[in-house]
């Protein structure tokens, strides 16, 4: 990562503004760094488009730590594409770009995994229903062994008489 990135608050201590340029022509802004992180988390802000506070002095949107865009993937091709925030991979999944079994792994860490395994940081609402239809198969597995526990027990009794 580069020394000269720019710190994200003023002298106030105030978030900054940020312009996002996904080409020459395209340049979005004045936002603030929650919205240039929304942009990210939704896959607006990609690999190689560029953001300034200035609209002078450019960087690498990717090299902005608080945008967390330190993911790269697998797409169908084969190819690898990133860095990217974790969150965005939601829209890549849904529309087939990638794939559950698809590589993923971690600039900043090294970490290697799959989607399919990072499936609850990238679309947490499917942790939430995850969740549930697993409490409710639990809760049936338990029903279904009551009652298997009270038809031996009942087998048991008859034995006995």
């Amino acid at each position: 990562m580069a020394d000269n990135i720019p710190s994200t608050e003023n002298q106030a201590g105030e978030a900054d503004t940020w312009y996002l340029k996904i080409d020459e022509e395209s340049v979005f802004g004045p936002v603030g760094l929650d919205a240039l992180r929304q942009w990210a988390e939704q896959g607006r802000v990609a690999p190689g488009n560029r953001i300034s506070q200035d609209r002078d002095t450019w960087i690498q949107a990717e090299d902005v730590p608080e945008l967390d865009m330190q993911w790269m993937v697998e797409v169908v091709d084969g190819d690898l594409y990133g860095p990217l925030n974790i969150l965005a991979l939601g829209d890549l999944l849904e529309d087939g770009t990638i794939r559950l079994g698809a590589g993923l792994s971690n600039r900043i860490t090294g970490e290697t995994t799959t989607v399919r395994d990072k499936l609850h940081h990238i679309v947490p609402s499917l942790a939430d229903e995850e969740l549930r239809n697993e409490i409710a198969t639990l809760r049936h597995q338990a029903d279904d062994a009551a009652q298997q526990v009270q038809a031996l027990t009942r087998e048991i009794e008859d034995e006995r008489s």
